[in-house]
């Protein structure tokens, strides 16, 4: 799963990858590096063979903290749908960042949008996630339902021009 957070200004794109029930890779960058990891409540301990460490995470709605080493480090979680839409073939499509369920549709065909509107939310991993429209326009198809199982890269729903 490939998610995008900005840390103050520079945004990062980073991979985990499940590689046991306790091992996680991580790549950022051309770093990547395999994490044994353990969590209890909103404390997490990662472990590499060469790295360690110590956590306690908290957030609230798209700000994850992190308290590391004595200091609070704050990220901004972008949602791929939103802006990092460059990724996919057609800015017009909204599409599921990663498979989950859709848990509620806030439009339908015909309907007007305007720009950072919500139009789905998705569950996925036990959270809640707001798909927003990149840009304003009229819902050209909605191509899922409420309770529907999608993949990652799913088309939800598709703009046209106003």
């Amino acid at each position: 799963m490939k998610r995008h957070f900005l840390y103050g200004e520079n945004l990062h794109s980073v991979t985990f990858q499940r590689r046991s029930p306790s091992d996680v890779e991580i790549i950022v960058g051309e770093d990547k590096t395999l994490f044994s990891v353990s969590q209890n409540c909103q404390r997490i301990n990662l472990a590499s063979l060469d790295k360690r460490f110590r956590a306690v995470m908290a957030r609230s709605k798209d700000k994850i903290y992190v308290w590391l080493d004595g200091r609070v480090h704050e990220l901004v979680e972008i949602e791929e749908t939103n802006n990092v839409a460059s990724l996919h073939s057609n800015p017009d499509d909204i599409r599921a960042p990663m498979p989950g369920i859709i848990i509620k549709l806030n439009v339908k065909q015909g309907d007007t949008v305007n720009k950072d509107q919500i139009v789905a939310v998705l569950e996925a991993m036990k959270m809640e996630h707001n798909l927003r429209a990149p840009r304003a326009g009229v819902v050209g198809a909605v191509d899922v339902k409420i309770s529907q199982t999608v993949s990652a890269d799913a088309l939800l729903v598709h703009l046209e021009k106003a």
